[in-house]
């Protein structure tokens, strides 16, 4: 059976990252097509008329969600751990994540 090499690890997590970051890099590579100046408009066109170009174009909107998501699951993970190994409720537990995040 496969043992993970380090049991905090969350190795689902790269997965989705790596899908998030190409689908970044899709939806920034079309960003400039749409602001430079086009020679051959009919190529333009004929690309923004495809079919998979609102839903490329769509990820922009959706990997914001998909970042905090991600974030978010992170955060829970990490918190619930912490509560297994201190089962006492602390504000200050929350002050100092937060203050760790904003640091980075």
């Amino acid at each position: 059976m496969w043992k993970d090499p380090k049991p905090n690890a969350l190795p689902f997590l790269d997965g989705l990252r790596a899908i998030g970051a190409l689908t970044i890099l899709v939806v920034h590579s079309q960003l400039p097509m749409i602001r430079m100046p086009v020679w051959n408009t009919e190529d333009l066109e004929a690309q923004a008329n495809h079919v998979m170009f609102p839903l490329v174009n769509s990820g922009n909107t959706h990997m914001i969600q998909f970042f905090f998501t991600l974030g978010g699951i992170v955060f829970g993970i990490s918190c619930l751990k912490h509560f297994e190994r201190f089962p006492g409720f602390r504000f200050q537990y929350f002050i100092d994540k937060l203050f760790r995040r904003l640091v980075r």
